[in-house]
């Protein structure tokens, strides 16, 4: 294994596990660096990486329920570190819990947009609730169009949350 950029992100390959792909003297040395970050440093463990092939298919569809049903509540698939916080905005479901936890966890600020269709929400700059149970968009004007869109190129762009699918309808 090496720095070299088709090295970088195999993450499959530094499994400790038959398909890894790391000698034992490899997988002995990334065994010592996780020690000297977690024990030495005191860096907090925040996540998982997770192989692109294990992350969910972003052209596939999901279901209000489905969405709401990830709302950081249920259980942690495999490589997540914790379970799943979904946001639906402008047709798409994003992963903000991949580094989002901060902003989206229960307790926090804008936990009220996981499990839903924020993108009301996110147009009108709303914490109300009932606006982040409204999915309808019909009523909002040019310039709340355009706050939304803001948002989701934000989510894609600035925050890179993984798209996991798209909203049913």
């Amino acid at each position: 294994m090496s720095f070299e950029t088709e090295h970088l992100d195999d993450i499959a390959g530094c499994q400790k596990t038959p398909a890894g792909k790391l000698s034992y003297v490899e997988a002995d040395e990334l065994d010592n660096w996780v020690t000297k970050f977690e024990h030495f440093k005191c860096y907090p463990v925040v996540g998982a990486l997770i192989a692109d092939g294990d992350m969910p298919d972003p052209d596939r569809i999901v279901t209000k329920e489905e969405l709401g049903r990830n709302n950081g509540g249920g259980v942690s698939p495999k490589g997540y570190a914790a379970a799943p916080l979904y946001l639906g905005a402008k047709g798409r479901v994003f992963d903000v819990s991949f580094g989002g936890m901060t902003f989206y966890a229960e307790g926090c600020s804008y936990h009220l947009f996981v499990g839903v269709d924020a993108s009301r929400s996110l147009a009108l700059m709303s914490l109300k609730k009932e606006d982040a149970e409204n999915p309808d968009l019909s009523d909002l004007t040019e310039k709340q169009i355009k706050t939304l869109n803001d948002w989701v190129t934000t989510f894609e762009e600035k925050k890179l949350y993984p798209v996991v699918g798209r909203l049913e309808g």
